[in-house]
This record gives structure tokens, sequence and C-alpha cells, in this order.
């Protein structure tokens, strides 16, 4: 049993291709010239971490969406029972999770054009960064459930007139603490050691 210590550069740890190339190069050295079987070559680290969380990310992306989608669209429709409902809350949760990743490639933009960085740091996407969405989809399905029922209570205690300004009234203030409560618990992924969560 041997071990082997590798610190990775700066330059080798600014984003995940990078540092993926740098861990499969170390890996395929390993391999070729120090003939080790890949299966008994264990790493571990930071820069390991990151790659291994991609790798898991882009392997489940498309199954949390989809779950994500099925599990609104049932919930809703369980909720209201009323197809058009279910479309516009379904709507609102979709265009959410939209918006969310159209902030990360803007920021992208104001990293690259404003602040003359050759490539984007944190407006990148990556395998954690496209679970997201999903988190802001059952966000904006939340606040959307909450809008409708608040209304439907004020049609029903006071007739048409001003229900949506009751509902709006009513709603703010738990649909804006629930987002604000949200976007602390994502902010405070960015004090992870691990790039790819940041």
């Amino acid at each position: 049993t041997t071990c082997l210590m590798v610190y990775l550069s700066e330059e080798a740890t600014r984003d995940n291709k990078t540092m993926r190339a740098a861990i499969e190069l170390i890996t395929e050295i390993a391999v070729t010239e120090g003939k080790i079987p890949e299966p008994d070559i264990h790493m571990g680290g930071p820069p390991v971490d990151n790659i291994q969380i991609d790798i898991e990310g882009e392997r489940t992306l498309i199954n949390l969406a989809l779950l994500a989608g099925c599990v609104g669209l049932a919930l809703s429709y369980w909720c209201f029972r009323s197809m058009k409902l279910t479309s516009i809350v379904f709507a609102v949760g979709v265009m959410s999770a939209g918006m969310s990743m159209a902030i990360v490639f803007y920021f992208g933009v104001m990293e690259v054009w404003l602040l003359g960085m050759p490539k984007p740091r944190l407006g990148a996407v990556d395998a954690i960064l496209m679970s997201m969405p999903a988190v802001v989809y059952v966000l904006g399905l939340s606040g959307a459930i909450h809008t409708v029922n608040y209304y439907r209570d004020a049609r029903r205690e006071h007739g048409l007139f001003g229900a949506a300004e009751t509902s709006v009234r009513l709603g703010w203030w738990p649909c804006t603490l629930a987002a604000v409560i949200t976007a602390i618990g994502l902010g405070s992924l960015y004090t992870s050691d691990i790039v790819t969560i940041q």
C-alpha cells in the first residue's frame, strides 16, 4: 500500500473541467505508469469531491427534474381539482425555475463584460447548480398555490370585487418570507469548500 499527495495549482482548480482533466490525468498515470488497477485507486480531497459531485449530479439531473414536475402537477391538481388552475400554478413554477437559470446566465454575462473576466466563474452552470431550478420551481409552485387559495377564500367571503387585491395582501408576507429563507439557505452553500457547491 502506498500513498501520493498531490496539490493542484490554482489554475488547475479554477473550474471543474480543468479539475476533472487533472484528476483523470493522475488516474491515467497511476494506471499506465504505476500499473495500479483503477479499482484499487482511492482518491480524496476537495477536487475529487467536486468531480464526483459533478458526475453524480449529471446522472440524476433528468430524474430530479421529471420527479419535481410530476409531483408538482399531481399536488396542484389534488389541491384545486381544476386543470385551468393547475396549469396556471404549474406555469408560475416553471417560469420561476427558468428565471433562476436566466439570472445565473446574466450574472455570467456581467462577469465577462463588466468585470473583464476571461470566462464566468460564478455565472457558470454545473451539475449541482442544475438542481437549483427544481428547488425554485417548488418554491414558485408553493407561492402560487398559496396565492390561489387566498384568492378563493377572499372570493368566498367577500365576493369577486377586491378578491385579487385581498389575496395579494394576505399572501405577500408568507410567500416573501419563504422565498427569503430559501435564498438564505441557498446562499449559505457559498461557504462550502467544494467549488461545485459554491
